[in-house]
């Protein structure tokens, strides 16, 4: 009997299985049915999904990761009204979300600060100077400038090189009810004096009280060589004001939270960790440090000498970014040294990010209304609005002389090219005036230069003077038909030796569209300065010169 059972049991589970696998077959056909009947379906949600994907990826999705202290950073702006956010690779230069001014940043700092207004976080707004030049309101000096900056609502300010070379800016400046008088005591000019009292410009430090924190303030010029300071102004050395009395003094009070250090020098400047080894000297090392740097126009930031508590940042510039930074200041974050007390942001300047941030489609306040409407009149009145051509494509400042849609290469093929050898052809007959001192520029070049030349005569094989010219005695014969193509052609361009400083020199891109006046002003921000140096100089003299300094170096 017990047998029976245990057969029928285990032919029972055969058959059980045996449906199974009938029904999962069945089930299996029918899916491929559908799906074959589905096919086309299918393909359109794909595209739909794929579409939707890209949207989203396409979304602006900033959210700024607000903290106890926030601070909003312009540097290097000197650009009153264009296009922002010039590090995004939209070459569509009349998408009217690329075009801001002041105005919208105005009115951004303003929304966003509503919001934090019921809160206990501070947001501060700091200007690291590098605002003469750029657009026509920027001329130097920057007339129309004083009462565009006298609207914006800075609570940190400090001066740059380009502030201080020309003493025309810096009397205006100083002029009664100008900037100097506007800023008051948020202008910090830790190192910069007026030559005439020898008191600092403006002030040497602030404590700056919010409602989550006291920071005390710095702003510093750095030494720099081949920096031009106007005489009205002394530019005290770094190391001389460290060491001053009352940099000490005031660090080793008690009533502040953090350091903020402003200062017009490269993100990854030696002289950063030099100032802050001072502050280590002085205060704890859970002191917060926060350096704003600028200069070189770049978006970054760093954690200087290795300190966990000490950072850097540079904001971009010719208003193409609003650099964000925000600092915890909670003790158990001061005192864990694996957490990050500095976050930040770079903020693309354009009204599309701003709106995304802000989480409405509409940030324009009255203050920033009425700034924008200045800015288009005074430039309109300064004749900036004139058209004076339009490119076919967008050229980028940042490019090497290699890429084809390099500017500087734009600018040395086609407007040095055509601008200057026109100007030398014109002036050819005051060339031949002239020729008897061109023939002696060496000798002009050796009361400036007296040593360097001397090496040069000697470096070059076979050289002998004639009549002022270097001339290689082996190339006699082909430099004198050389002259007389040249007399022949009335062509005064050869052998001209021109000096012309190029690196850095265009600042901002060229977009495809109408080009306008001020455009050029933006892109060219200085004088374009050519310098004629030598006339009749051979190839062979020049490059035997360059290996002979070379050689010196090493």
């Amino acid at each position: 009997m017990m047998r029976l059972l245990k057969r029928q049991s285990i032919v029972s589970l055969v058959v059980t299985c045996l449906l199974l696998l009938i029904l999962f077959s069945i089930e299996a056909r029918t899916t491929r049915n559908n799906y074959k009947y589905d096919e086309d379906a299918e393909k359109k949600r794909v595209e739909r999904n794929s579409e939707q994907e890209g949207e989203r990826e396409n979304e602006v999705t900033i959210k700024l990761p607000l903290q106890d202290v926030n601070f909003f950073i312009l540097t290097d702006i000197i650009l009153m009204n264009g296009r922002g956010g010039n590090n995004n690779n939209d070459d569509d230069s009349n998408n009217n979300d690329h075009h801001v001014d002041f105005g919208d940043i105005l009115s951004f700092y303003q929304r966003l600060k509503e919001n934090l207004d019921d809160t206990k976080q501070d947001l501060w707004f700091v200007m690291n100077g590098g605002f003469v030049h750029g657009s026509m309101l920027g001329k130097d000096p920057s007339t129309a400038l004083v009462s565009t900056l006298e609207h914006m609502p800075y609570d940190l300010v400090t001066l740059g090189i380009d502030e201080v070379e020309s003493s025309e800016t810096v009397e205006l400046l100083k002029q009664p009810d100008g900037l100097i008088d506007w800023w008051g005591p948020n202008l910090i000019t830790s190192n910069i004096l007026v030559n005439s009292t020898k008191r600092s410009l403006g002030n040497q430090y602030k404590f700056l009280k919010g409602k989550a924190a006291t920071i005390l303030l710095f702003g510093f010029l750095l030494d720099d060589d081949l920096m031009t300071m106007s005489d009205l102004l002394i530019h005290e050395r770094l190391e001389k004001t460290l060491e001053e009395p009352w940099f000490r003094d005031v660090l080793e009070g008690d009533n502040f939270n953090m350091v903020l250090v402003m200062t017009q020098t490269d993100n990854n400047s030696s002289l950063l960790q030099t100032i802050l080894r001072r502050i280590r000297n002085i205060v704890k090392k859970q002191m917060p440090v926060q350096f704003v740097t600028g200069r070189t126009g770049k978006r970054a930031t760093n954690m200087v000498g290795g300190d966990a508590r000490a950072y850097s940042i540079e904001a971009g510039g010719y208003l193409d970014t609003l650099g964000f930074v925000s600092i915890d200041l909670k003790k158990k974050q001061l005192f864990h040294h694996k957490k990050q007390l500095f976050h930040h942001e770079f903020i693309d300047t354009n009204k599309k990010t701003f709106g995304v941030i802000l989480n409405r489609t509409e940030y324009m306040t009255p203050d920033g209304t009425e700034l924008g409407k200045y800015i288009h009149r005074t430039i309109e009145a300064a004749g900036g609005n004139e058209i004076i051509g339009c490119s076919p494509r967008r050229y980028r400042a940042a490019n090497p002389l290699k890429s084809d849609d390099s500017l500087l290469r734009l600018y040395l093929n086609n407007t040095v090219s055509r601008g200057l050898l026109q100007h030398l052809d014109s002036s050819s007959s005051e060339e031949k005036g002239d020729k008897k001192e061109d023939e002696n520029i060496v000798e002009k070049v050796e009361d400036v230069v007296n040593e360097a030349v001397e090496k040069t005569k000697e470096a070059v094989t076979g050289a002998v003077e004639k009549g002022g010219e270097i001339i290689d005695s082996e190339d006699n014969d082909e430099i004198e038909k050389e002259k007389r193509e040249k007399k022949e052609n009335n062509n005064p361009n050869h052998h001209n030796i021109l000096l012309q400083r190029i690196e850095g020199f265009v600042k901002y891109d060229i977009f495809q569209g109408v080009i306008t006046m001020n455009d050029v002003y933006v892109t060219i921000p200085r004088d374009d300065t050519i310098q004629k140096v030598a006339y009749n100089v051979k190839g062979k003299t020049i490059k035997s010169l360059r290996e002979h300094l070379s050689s010196n170096k090493k």
